[in-house]
């Protein structure tokens, strides 16, 4: 489905979800990884990824905002996002 957005001319991929820690996490990696060499973007919506009440309270998400964002990833909430 990627190759398929390539080809379509998609030049950002947006990526909500939950346990930002582990599957959103994953996933942002490993496509920023895949699409860095395109040219296209990969951001994470802020606001629409969402992990477990305790992450939150021990400073795991923001722990993995900052080192996402320390990669290169781009982070924004969805009105920014959004046209």
């Amino acid at each position: 489905e990627i190759e398929h957005d390539l080809k379509v001319g998609i030049k950002c991929f947006v990526l909500a979800g939950f346990l930002f820690e582990h599957c959103v996490q994953s996933t942002a990696v490993d496509l920023f990884a895949k699409l860095l060499k395109e040219g296209v973007e990969v951001v994470i919506a802020r606001d629409l990824v969402a992990s477990r009440s305790k992450k939150y309270l021990d400073g795991t998400v923001n722990s993995v905002f900052n080192k996402l964002a320390g990669q290169g990833l781009k982070i924004s909430n969805w009105q920014s996002i959004h046209p």
